[in-house]
């Protein structure tokens, strides 16, 4: 990982949290288009799509939504702070990644 932070590359210009330093790496995923908050969003957008298709039941946007929110919340408030928790901030990515792969994975079923 480089040591060196540069906001704007890791928030504007990074396709992926790769050799980037842990502060921008952690700005990386809660504020370019390419980290896991956006992706979040995106899964959240598909699972909507597929309960307004009829695919699955209302209730998964409650069930889904609570894991998924939980994650992007620790990295919102990890990323304001002053010293952030690194520890915290490499679970709730991990958290992100299950649950954003759970999401897509409980589409895929409901389509086949």
């Amino acid at each position: 990982m480089s040591r060196t932070s540069d906001y704007n590359f890791a928030v504007n210009v990074a396709e992926t949290a790769e050799g980037l330093c842990k502060i921008d790496a952690l700005r990386f995923h809660a504020f370019n288009s390419n980290g896991l908050c956006s992706a979040a969003h995106d899964a959240q957008a598909a699972l909507s799509k597929a309960v307004e298709a009829g695919h699955l039941k209302s209730g998964a946007l409650i069930a889904y939504d609570v894991y998924n929110r939980f994650g992007y919340e620790v990295i919102m408030r990890q990323v304001q702070r002053k010293q952030p928790n690194f520890g915290k901030v490499k679970r709730a990515i991990e958290w992100m990644q299950r649950d954003i792969k759970k999401i897509y994975e409980v589409i895929a079923d409901a389509n086949s």
